[in-house]
């Protein structure tokens, strides 16, 4: 419990800053520079996070330390500039004429370079089970995005407000997660080690590719169909499920370790009492979003954005709804990842994102943002079910087949006493 708390408060924290900087942009900017900054986003976030190939939970889970603290740095170094300048080249190509969005690309880009330093020290952070030193980083990090984004959009100019994340980022790497690992901070290419461990983690990076592009596939369509302004209309209702996310995220790190322990010595009834320890708190907190929006959504749009938020309290229900499979979903692929599974998540992955893109093109031009929302409600629901059946089939397959080794082994015991 002392774990969850100091993960859900430091995730807590950093989910209000993010929100706190759509709060600045709605009130003091427009709505369409908000979508301009939501494309950024989009376009960034599935190549950061296939390009960190998940050695946050690997290092958490390689509680044998089976890779050299050097390989993963060096690696992580090495693909996260290559992830910027993907980045640049993406939106070079498709919004070389806007200003606002290569502006926050340059800066915003450096900043998720930052971030994936600290990514990287975060897997130690879980794998050793200082969970507190991994909340105040996150605290740390949102207490000063919030103070920086405020004083640039308020005083100084709206497009500044992404240094800010760079700054505050910067800052709390340096003086705080450095310090803590040092020694893992030196850059070395082996060929060897670099390799292996590529090809193991390969599958995870294309599967976290994937459910990057899943999320974010909607906001690709919503722009290119109905533009920046609809897009950042979207971006500030469904950035309420992103609380719910990291919820579950920082839940579901705490017991990884835990889930593959069981995993691996074949205690079935362990790994499903371990994994009950999120799946209520996900369920109840999913059922409570969704009552919430149904009462007091409007309310709540119209207080903390503005009237043309609250006109929309429709897509807010819709929202929540979405919210319940995908909380689920983000579970069942954090229990599947404990347990070595990367490869069997993608196709369940890929199935989802071409109902999303068949849904949205067939759904948007009638329905605007409401299509949207049908066709991301389909696809999650669709995608829950899929990575369930996985999961409990992979589990029953591991403990039968120890069931089937044990039986095996007494029988060759009894044969040879009778010998």
């Amino acid at each position: 419990m002392k774990n969850l708390s100091w993960t859900f408060f430091g995730n807590l924290i950093f989910a209000f800053s993010q929100w706190f900087v759509v709060f600045l942009i709605t009130k003091f900017a427009n709505i369409s520079f908000l979508g301009k900054f939501t494309s950024v986003q989009a376009i960034t976030a599935p190549v950061f996070m296939c390009l960190t190939f998940g050695f946050r939970t690997v290092i958490a889970s390689d509680v044998v330390s089976s890779n050299k603290e050097t390989t993963y740095f060096s690696f992580r170094l090495i693909t996260s500039v290559l992830a910027i300048i993907i980045c640049m080249g993406v939106v070079l190509v498709k919004d070389a004429h806007e200003k606002d969005v290569l502006f926050l690309m340059v800066f915003y880009s450096i900043a998720k370079f930052i971030e994936s330093l600290s990514d990287l020290i975060y897997g130690y952070y879980q794998r050793d089970k200082t969970f507190k030193n991994y909340g105040i980083s996150f605290i740390l990090r949102g207490v000063f995005n919030c103070v920086f984004s405020f004083i640039a959009i308020v005083y100084i100019n709206e497009s500044w407000f992404v240094l800010s994340f760079l700054l505050s980022w910067l800052l709390v790497f340096y003086f705080f997660d450095y310090r803590h690992y040092k020694q893992i901070f030196k850059f070395s290419i082996q060929k060897g080690p670099l390799k292996k461990l590529f090809l193991l983690t390969l599958p995870l990076a294309i599967n976290l590719l994937l459910i990057s592009v899943s999320t974010n596939v909607q906001r690709y369509l919503v722009e290119y169909f109905l533009g920046y302004h609809a897009l950042g209309l979207m971006s500030g209702i469904m950035y309420f499920n992103v609380v719910g996310v990291l919820f579950v995220s920082s839940l579901s790190q705490t017991i990884i370790a835990d889930l593959s322990s069981a995993y691996q010595v074949n205690d079935e009834k362990k790994f499903w009492r371990n994994y009950k320890k999120v799946l209520l708190p996900v369920l109840v907190i999913a059922i409570a979003y969704i009552l919430f929006t149904v009462f007091a959504g409007k309310s709540l749009l119209g207080l903390f954005y503005n009237k043309e938020f609250a006109q929309s309290s429709g897509l807010f229900i819709l929202a929540a709804l979405i919210g319940l499979p995908t909380y689920l979903s983000s579970s069942i692929g954090y229990a599947l990842t404990a347990i070595g599974k990367y490869r069997i998540q993608i196709w369940g992955t890929v199935i989802s994102i071409s109902m999303t893109i068949i849904g949205s093109f067939l759904l948007i031009p009638r329905y605007n943002l409401n299509g949207a929302m049908y066709a991301g409600l389909a696809a999650s629901i669709f995608q829950c079910i899929i990575l369930a059946i996985v999961l409990i089939k992979e589990v029953r397959k591991n403990a039968k087949a120890h069931m089937n080794e044990k039986e095996n082994s007494q029988l060759i015991e009894g044969a040879v006493k009778l010998g």
